[in-house]
């Protein structure tokens, strides 16, 4: 029986003990992919999409100082916006090779285009500013409105075609990291109720082939001191009647031996009353 208990009791034991192993190897495993997918969300799409806006930025940025070198009024002011376009352009040249890591394998060509189009706008500001010098305003204005406007307009092209890809993976990432927290909260659902069902379970063996046995024998013992205690009761009040009849018994045994005596003494007499009138007669 012993034998029998301890197996009903280690099963669902050594049953909860896995479950809540495993709900903590999936609860590690679920915090990691959350963390994981939160990561590449924040460190790559979201990065991605800031540095995409700064190369937006400056590519607006130094065609709006081309603009202006048209427009100075003297050499000095042409001198220094040139000295700009050039610290803009390098520090541009900067963050394109930056984002270079950032961009999907599905958007490699487009990132080249990027760079062939930005290339050729830098080619395109050299004879725009080139012409300003020189005075040649007309010239440059034509420039500035066609083919700086054409190659800067293409830039901004291949920069909102990588944005658009970024979005798309950005969305897909939130999607997997919703299904992840969906998923988590399952598992999780999963593992209390079955722990709650094995506690039960566990609760309800102990019940049963413990606390039942224990009670029955505790009812047993109870009503088993009430039959004892009405038997020695009983033998009590029997052993009370026997000592009176005992007493009784021993008050007739001193009468009779009073009777035998007086018999005895009148016997002696009517042996001497005998035996006087046998020597009379």
């Amino acid at each position: 029986m012993k034998g029998k208990l301890q197996q009903r009791l280690i099963l669902p034991i050594i049953l909860l003990g896995l479950v809540t192993l495993l709900s903590n190897v999936l609860a590690v495993f679920s915090i990691n992919n959350v963390h994981s997918n939160a990561g590449t969300i924040v460190d790559e799409y979201m990065v991605s999409e800031a540095k995409l806006e700064d190369i937006r930025r400056s590519i607006m940025d130094i065609h709006r100082l081309a603009l202006s070198h048209i427009v100075a009024a003297d050499h000095a002011s042409m001198i220094r916006l040139v000295q700009e376009i050039k610290a803009e352009e390098a520090e541009l040249d900067g963050k394109l090779a930056d984002y270079e890591p950032f961009v999907f394998q599905d958007d490699e060509a487009v990132y080249q285009a990027l760079l062939a189009d930005y290339d050729a706008f830098k080619h395109a500001l050299v004879r725009l500013v080139c012409a300003s010098a020189d005075s040649k305003t007309q010239e440059a204005y034509t420039m500035a409105n066609g083919e700086v406007a054409d190659r800067s307009e293409a830039a901004e092209g291949g920069i909102n075609v990588l944005s658009a890809s970024v979005s798309t993976q950005a969305e897909a990432a939130k999607s997997r990291l919703f299904l992840v927290y969906v998923t988590s909260l399952a598992v999780s659902a999963g593992t209390l109720l079955a722990g709650i069902l094995l506690v039960w379970a566990a609760l309800r063996i102990i019940r049963k082939y413990v606390i039942a046995p224990i009670r029955g024998a505790m009812d047993t013992l109870q009503d088993s001191s009430q039959r004892i205690s009405g038997v020695v009761g009983e033998v009590r009040k029997r052993t009370r009647t026997s000592s009176g009849s005992a007493r009784e018994l021993s008050g007739l045994t001193e009468h009779l031996s009073a009777a035998l005596e007086e018999i005895a003494g009148n016997t002696a007499a009517i042996t001497a009353s005998a035996s006087g009138t046998q020597e009379d007669a």
